[in-house]
């Protein structure tokens, strides 16, 4: 298969499955019901460990996952207390069960507390140094930001303000040469 034949596959498989008609009966519906890019990462995540089996089936599990949660992943999965995981029992989907849902609830509190969350740990490049920072405030982009190459030096250095770029941010070159800043 040559690289357009491949390019000419995939669009016609993201047309396909990126159509209301199919959303409606994937799992992938529940992500899509969210607007903040943490609750749709977390939820996501969540939904993609359960998934095998029938998609109707995977939906209502991923359904009761999202109710343990109270229907805000990035904020239960900071916030839960002790008391609230004692509320989550029984079987969540086929063998996946409450202690395995309370397993991942207390790693990703983790992974957002000391990571950035799953794109932080995902980044990161072989040797173990970051590849950038960012700061988040209530699931949103809030803070400076670094970007490093692989070399170590800085790629791109900003601020972010709810989500959306803000202030001046600067350009470099992989030798750490500035390329540019813009506002």
């Amino acid at each position: 298969m040559t690289l357009l034949e491949l390019k000419e596959f995939l669009d016609e498989k993201a047309e396909f499955y990126q159509q209301k008609e199919f959303i409606q009966t994937d799992p992938i519906i529940i992500p899509h019901e969210y607007d903040n890019k943490l609750d749709i990462e977390i939820s996501g995540f969540l939904i993609s460990i359960i998934s095998w089996g029938n998609r109707k089936s995977i939906i209502n599990s991923g359904y009761k996952i999202i109710n343990f949660l109270e229907s805000s992943p990035y904020d239960f999965i900071i916030n839960h207390s002790d008391q609230d995981l004692k509320r989550i029992k029984g079987t969540i989907h086929r063998t996946f069960n409450s202690e395995d849902l309370i397993y991942f609830i207390k790693s990703l509190k983790n992974i957002y507390t000391n990571y950035n969350g799953l794109e932080g740990i995902m980044s990161n490049n072989k040797s173990g140094d970051k590849s950038y920072e960012r700061i988040y405030k209530n699931g949103l982009k809030n803070g400076e930001y670094t970007v490093w190459f692989e070399n170590g030096l800085i790629g791109e250095k900003g601020n972010y303000k709810d989500d959306k770029k803000d202030g001046i941010c600067s350009y470099y070159y992989e030798n750490g040469r500035l390329i540019s800043k813009c506002q």
